[in-house]
């Protein structure tokens, strides 16, 4: 991807620059300089919003924009997987126009919501410390992720995949209900009890991360769920009038 500050990247016939003693190109994306330093935040900044469509607001340090960069991989490594090579169109369309910025929560959490202004979208607010993160920072990206895919789809998927595991509820915040398989107590403990359980909303955003991540954690039927989604997704996206 040419960086336009950079005239000699606009080369295509030009690997690295044409410097590939000192750079090399693991991505297939960026260059990268020794201990995978690649562009620098600038850099990782500008992949992010080309491959992903999503933009970082504000300073972030090479760590977080790399982790990030990392997540968004693994998440298309298993669209990819499950749609049949077509995980970025699905990831544009279930994840896209999403802004990416740190929240200061004096709880340390996380959290995702949607933006009604002029461009419909969504809105992520990492806490700062989330790096640090005890379920580990992939993770909690891909939980926020999870909220985003819902937040996309209108605040629907939670309330359909609620409806198909067995609930009867469509309040977003409520717990998921009798009827639907719960999470194990010790995945992500929160008051007692797994985080997943406290509402069909987190319930959701857990489905979406452990599936990609833990999913030997998952309850019967919620990976299962998102993959058969993924793929219905990508069926309208592909095929608006339908299959023939």
């Amino acid at each position: 991807m040419p960086g336009y500050a950079n005239p000699q990247s606009l080369n295509r016939y030009s690997y690295v620059i044409n410097n590939p003693l000192r750079y090399t190109d693991p991505t297939g994306h960026m260059m990268s300089e020794g201990n995978d330093s690649g562009l620098g935040v600038k850099g990782y900044k500008y992949v992010i919003k080309k491959k992903f469509k999503w933009d970082l607001e504000g300073d972030w340090s090479q760590e977080e924009v790399k982790t990030i960069y990392q997540t968004g991989n693994d998440v298309l490594a298993y669209a990819n997987d499950k749609t049949g090579g077509n995980g970025l169109d699905w990831m544009h369309t279930a994840l896209g126009n999403t802004t990416i910025k740190h929240g200061d929560f004096s709880d340390g959490h996380s959290d995702a919501w949607p933006f009604l202004g002029e461009n419909f979208g969504a809105r992520i607010r990492l806490n700062k410390n989330w790096l640090n993160d005890a379920w580990g920072a992939e993770v909690v990206f891909a939980h926020e992720l999870g909220h985003v895919w819902d937040i996309n789809s209108g605040l629907t998927n939670s309330g359909k995949m609620n409806r198909d595991l067995g609930g009867s509820s469509w309040c977003y915040f409520c717990a998921p209900g009798d009827g639907v398989p719960g999470w194990r107590s010790d995945y992500h403990r929160f008051n007692g009890d797994a985080y997943g359980n406290s509402g069909r909303n987190e319930y959701f955003g857990e489905a979406f991360s452990a599936t990609i991540y833990n999913p030997a954690y998952t309850p019967a039927g919620v990976s299962e769920w998102i993959r058969f989604q993924m793929l219905m997704d990508v069926t309208r996206y592909l095929f608006p009038g339908g299959l023939h």
